[in-house]
């Protein structure tokens, strides 16, 4: 049985809206539509990667040729600001672009990364499930977000490590009460921002 919880609700969860302006979206887009770093043989997703490479077949990760570019640091610095990856322990980029009905199973980010992981909406909104976990049981208790566009969401503590995260790969999700119709040039762009345990 699935009970729905608030954001609220969900310890070490923080959702900040608008944390960037639409000009600030635009010129990141474009930087990352022009510097010729999309790949597609890392996943079923086009992927770009910076600072440090996660291969997901290896499940290694290795540092990249590509340090952390200038264009995307200055958010960096933006989640500095609020409190965010201190001392400039974000280490590693990873942006993913999901369309049509791509999307990304049931996970919590790899061990090799820390405590704190926070991703970067743009464009188009989609719906991302939290579902708790108890000793590697579901407890059936989920929380679902909509990541809408320039959004910042921050997994740290149980919103980190209890509760895994989806986003489904169905071109319309409804979840406790809220529906999302992907349309059919529907794109959204996620920009995480993790650091290494080494």
């Amino acid at each position: 049985m699935t009970t729905y919880v608030e954001p609220t609700k969900v310890d070490g969860l923080t959702i900040i809206e608008d944390f960037i302006s639409e000009n600030e979206e635009k010129e990141l887009l474009n930087y990352l539509d022009s510097n010729n770093s999309w790949k597609e043989e890392i996943t079923a997703r086009r992927t770009q990667q910076f600072g440090y490479t996660y291969d997901y077949a290896t499940l290694k990760i290795s540092r990249s040729e590509t340090e952390i570019p200038n264009e995307i640091q200055y958010f960096v610095s933006k989640m500095q600001e609020l409190g965010f990856y201190e001392n400039n322990s974000c280490e590693q980029i990873i942006v993913n672009e999901y369309t049509n009905d791509q999307g990304i199973g049931k996970h919590t980010d790899a061990p090799c990364f820390g405590d704190t992981v926070a991703s970067l909406s743009l464009s188009d909104p989609t719906i991302m499930l939290f579902h708790e976990y108890e000793r590697k049981k579901a407890t059936g208790r989920v929380c679902a977000v909509t990541l809408k566009p320039r959004s910042l969401i921050v997994l740290q503590r149980d919103a980190r490590y209890i509760w895994a995260h989806e986003i489904p790969k169905k071109q319309e999700v409804e979840a406790n009460g809220v529906t999302c119709i992907r349309s059919p040039d529907f794109r959204r762009v996620s920009v995480t921002f993790r650091k290494v345990v080494h």
